[in-house]
């Protein structure tokens, strides 16, 4: 099927108001561009706002660099070819563990979850994820639970005692640490599930109406 630049134009209108909330996720005016990037613009949009969506439900916000990292970037064009630069950009800061959260990361003890890439390696807790933990015991006021008893300790009450030596929050992110080590890190999908919702058959049947013939999409690692 065959349509005009003016019907190709004409049908990515609705899906341009509907991205009007987004506009400080494009890199340039919508309108000035061809129907083909408005309508790559305009998702890129949507996946964005998805991806910030399904952090929030999830509670996985919490500095923010997941949720404010991600970013579209330029429309690249090459002939009849187009590339949507979108996700977090490399040297930024969630760029290096965007996707431990998004897949998660197997445990020591429980190997779970099972399909995940990743794994840890030891079980220590290095000072970089102690620091992290420690934040986040801060900033959502946390208490360590105080051990006073001196005598006829068990192994878990002499454990915490010697975790308190480091200081109440510093021995309770290092307790994290190693718990996180040893259960992993839970799947979340949240980047994934983005692309499955936003860059599914609506968006292959919009583009494929636009320019006038069936399309596939491939989409790479997240960082760009």
């Amino acid at each position: 099927m065959s349509i005009s630049r003016e019907q190709a134009a004409a049908l990515t209108e609705p899906i341009l108001r509907d991205a009007e909330s987004n506009k400080n996720q494009y890199t340039t005016d919508a309108t000035s561009l061809p129907a083909m990037e408005r309508l790559l613009l305009s998702f890129g949009a949507k996946f964005i706002q998805e991806v910030q969506d399904n952090l929030d439900r999830l509670g996985k916000a919490d500095t923010g660099a997941l949720n404010t990292d991600i970013q579209q970037g330029d429309i690249i064009r090459t002939g009849t070819k187009y590339e949507l630069k979108i996700g977090y950009k490399q040297g930024d800061k969630a760029a290096t563990y965007f996707d431990f959260v998004n897949k998660g990361v197997k445990g020591l003890k429980s190997g779970q979850p099972s399909n995940s890439p990743y794994q840890f390696r030891k079980l220590s807790a290095p000072p970089v994820m102690v620091d992290a933990l420690e934040g986040w015991i801060k900033r959502n006021n946390i208490a360590a639970r105080n051990e006073d008893q001196r005598t006829g300790l068990s192994a878990l009450q002499t454990k915490r005692q010697s975790l308190q030596n480091l200081s109440p929050t510093r021995g309770l992110a290092y307790a994290f640490a190693l718990s996180i080590k040893r259960k992993g890190l839970p799947y979340t999908g949240y980047f994934d599930a983005a692309i499955r919702s936003v860059f599914g058959s609506e968006f292959a049947r919009s583009v494929s109406i636009v320019i006038g013939k069936d399309m596939s999409l491939y989409i790479r690692n997240g960082n760009y």
